[in-house]
């Protein structure tokens, strides 16, 4: 009986933990517009204080944590661009698209 028992567990486990990965990854997931908008925001704050001050760093950091992701999740979403042509293109639409919104709200020069 002991066998029937420890494969019902194996089992448990097997269906169990992809649903568990499964849903950590789409937590964690940036999908492509908030990306947009948060690449656009780190390209004006680069331009605005330059890329490595204190300054910088900051409104970054308040960045992300407006869009309850961090640095390493944006630049893995990045990374995970450049196999797919289609996709940059579609990424950078939407980042003109959102970069445009700003300029006719009079948000940014």
């Amino acid at each position: 009986m002991k066998p029937v028992k420890e494969n019902k567990i194996i089992l448990l486990a097997l269906v169990l933990l992809p649903a568990l990965f499964y849903g950590c990854e789409q937590k964690i997931r940036l999908d492509d517009r908030k990306a947009a908008e948060v690449y656009v925001s780190v390209l004006i704050i680069n331009e605005k204080y330059g890329a490595e001050s204190d300054s910088s760093k900051a409104y970054k950091k308040e960045l992300f944590k407006k869009y309850d992701i961090d640095e390493k999740q944006f630049d893995d979403y990045l990374n995970s661009l450049k196999e797919d042509k289609e996709k940059w293109e579609r990424f950078f639409d939407l980042s003109e698209e959102y970069l445009n919104r700003l300029k006719a709200e009079d948000n940014i020069n």
